[in-house]
């Protein structure tokens, strides 16, 4: 319960799975109709990112119009090929438990959303990484679907710990090249490393302004790491 990142109330409904070197876990909180995210090397040790999965305010649709629902919970989410999530599950209702009494119209709901896959991110090269490297290079694979030379805006790349990252820091890209079908970038700064860190984060968007991220795990780490 120590992984949790809400205190009050009660954590409830996760839902772990696994992709490339890590573990990820969604959690409902039911007092404040929020949700918590957390990742984990082993199964173990869980760091939790900031930020919230899904809230009430989560559904929007593609011509802008949005929908208020009550309440979120009991997250699934549906797995690529490489355990990559894709899509998030979640239960709905459009008022409170236990105001729902008898024949009425407040049935649950089920909600399916896209989710931003996350991108094949590798760190160039063995060398151990401390929060004294300034430089650090990294190869973006190209897969089905996503063509990071091209597809790529390059200049809004962010590298690092998702402790920083996630707030518009860490290093950032000065120069970019072709390795096959790949892209190697190379990045410069403050990489905000710590002790929980077991990997780092890619954060930017695409030449379209969509979404980009990926996780890079960190030289000396065992992708293998799991508790079982």
């Amino acid at each position: 319960i120590d992984n949790y990142t809400r205190k009050s109330g009660y954590a409830e409904d996760p839902v772990v799975w696994r992709a490339r070197h890590q573990f990820h876990c969604i959690y409902n909180h039911a007092q404040d109709r929020k949700s918590g995210y957390m990742r984990s090397l082993d199964g173990i040790h869980w760091k939790n990112e900031e930020g919230l999965p899904y809230d009430v305010s989560s559904t929007y649709y593609t011509d802008g119009s949005k929908n208020e629902w009550y309440k979120f919970e009991r997250p699934k989410v549906l797995q690529d090929d490489l355990g990559r999530a894709t899509h998030l599950s979640l239960a709905l209702l459009d008022t409170a438990k236990g105001s729902d009494k008898g024949n009425d119209i407040h049935s649950s709901k089920n909600m399916i959303l896209p989710l931003v896959t996350e991108k094949l991110v590798s760190i160039v090269g063995e060398e151990p990484i401390t929060a004294q490297t300034r430089r650090i290079s990294i190869r973006i694979q190209a897969e089905e679907g996503f063509d990071p030379q091209h597809d790529l805006d390059v200049a809004s790349l962010w590298f690092g710990s998702d402790r920083v990252v996630n707030y518009g820091g860490g290093c950032r890209a000065i120069r970019s090249e072709a390795a096959g079908d790949d892209l190697i970038v190379h990045f410069e700064g403050a990489n905000g490393l710590n002790r929980f860190d077991f990997d780092f984060k890619l954060l930017g968007q695409t030449n379209d302004g969509d979404l980009v991220l990926g996780y890079a795990l960190l030289p000396g780490q065992s992708p293998t790491a799991a508790c079982l």
